[in-house]
């Protein structure tokens, strides 16, 4: 998935726009990450899903539905918001996808934050 940054557009809202590569990480895809951990059942699956893509650890959209007991429907709402910001990568299995934590990323993004915020 490309870097993504948000971008207003004609309506007066937000989009998300393919961020040019190498580009130092601006303000808004920071904030980006913020957004999208800052909802608890978003905090929930990042908490459920393996920091590597190991088979037998990762999850699909069915059986993340069945752990937290939401529908199928609204935990692909949550995953693709995480896929937006980088926080969560998937692999294709058969036919269903199989998702897990971008561990580099999030790292890349906690170095960010202390730097950016002087703490830790």
């Amino acid at each position: 998935m490309k870097p993504t940054r948000r971008q207003s557009d004609s309506t007066g809202g937000t989009r998300l726009v393919a961020a040019p590569v190498g580009q130092p990480q601006r303000a808004d895809e920071f904030a980006l990450i913020f957004e999208a951990l800052g909802e608890s059942t978003r905090l929930a699956i990042m908490q459920l899903l393996p920091r590597q893509a190991v088979c037998k650890d990762m999850y699909n959209v069915v059986e993340l539905a069945q752990e937290l007991g939401l529908t199928q429907p609204t935990v692909s709402h949550h995953l693709k918001l995480l896929r937006e910001a980088r926080l969560v990568k998937c692999r294709r299995q058969c036919n269903s996808l199989f998702f897990y934590v971008n561990q580099p990323m999030v790292l890349r993004w906690m170095a960010e934050t202390k730097k950016r915020f002087g703490c830790c």
